[in-house]
């Protein structure tokens, strides 16, 4: 077996961030715009490939065995994990949305078809396709690289709270071509914007209780999956305007005040890997 305490963290921000940038650069540049989609998918690739990869460098086959039990099995999940992460989202931008309409707004509205990949669907289809569609595209390859990988390094190097913090900046940055790009995160999202520092509160938010999360399920990649996805499903299938997305971030700063308030260390040192 490998040695397991090798600095490879910073060489796994490296590789995924050459990975990813170089299929979308080639996007940005406007070659080969019949292949954006591939581009997309290979780009998205970027987290999970570089988990993989140092996940078996640092540990070969017998990390690699941990890494893929930590992906599929339920088991090690509490069951007030799973509730947690299934609802925190949804909870706050329904809480959001209550307090949007109370100030003259219009709340938020279902709506699953505004998507290129389910328009002209009934709403009985649009939803299942967009479920598999948020769960694919980017929560299992994401956070099989983030959390699957990254998570555990910084945190045995700076502790869960800035490990979460750092972990955010560097989730945010390998979004960047993203933003640029018409479509995807969109001009409202660009990099200085108030709509990008927004987002970089956000996903630091979101990164605070990814970790407690993991954490309290024993290293699990699948709950990260799970409430990557369900954040992801909430907000893209759910019409919300500009006001009521600020008031979601600021009730989201709040759950996460919450937590740190009861456990600051955020579940961590978690129980050693099976």
């Amino acid at each position: 077996m490998r040695s397991t305490q090798r600095p490879f963290v910073w060489f796994y921000f490296m590789g995924t961030f050459a990975w990813s940038w170089f299929f979308w650069g080639l996007i940005l540049l406007g070659w080969g715009q019949a292949l954006k989609p591939v581009w997309m998918a290979l780009g998205g690739l970027g987290p999970a490939l570089a988990g993989m990869v140092f996940t078996y460098q640092e540990g070969g086959r017998e990390a690699l065995r941990d890494y893929g039990r930590r992906l599929v099995e339920v088991r090690r999940i509490p069951a007030w994990v799973w509730g947690a992460a299934v609802l925190i989202m949804p909870v706050i931008l329904l809480m959001a949305g209550q307090i949007d309409l109370f100030f003259g707004g219009q709340g938020v509205q279902l709506d699953a078809r505004d998507f290129a990949f389910t328009k002209g669907l009934p709403l009985v289809l649009a939803i299942p396709a967009a479920i598999l569609f948020f769960w694919v595209v980017g929560p299992l390859p994401e956070e099989m690289g983030w959390r699957g990988y990254a998570l555990d390094r910084l945190q045995q190097k700076m502790g869960p709270m800035r490990a979460s913090v750092v972990l955010a900046l560097f989730w945010v940055g390998w979004h960047i071509p993203l933003t640029l790009m018409s479509g995807a995160f969109g001009e409202a999202f660009s990099p200085g914007s108030t709509g990008f520092w927004l987002l970089v509160v956000d996903f630091i938010s979101v990164s605070i209780l990814m970790t407690w999360l993991y954490n309290q399920s024993n290293r699990s990649i699948l709950i990260a999956v799970l409430f990557h996805f369900d954040c992801n499903m909430t907000l893209e299938t759910i019409h919300h305007d500009n006001l009521l997305e600020a008031i979601r971030i600021a009730l989201g700063l709040v759950v996460v005040a919450v937590v740190i308030k009861k456990d600051w260390f955020l579940g961590y040192p978690f129980p050693k890997s099976s």
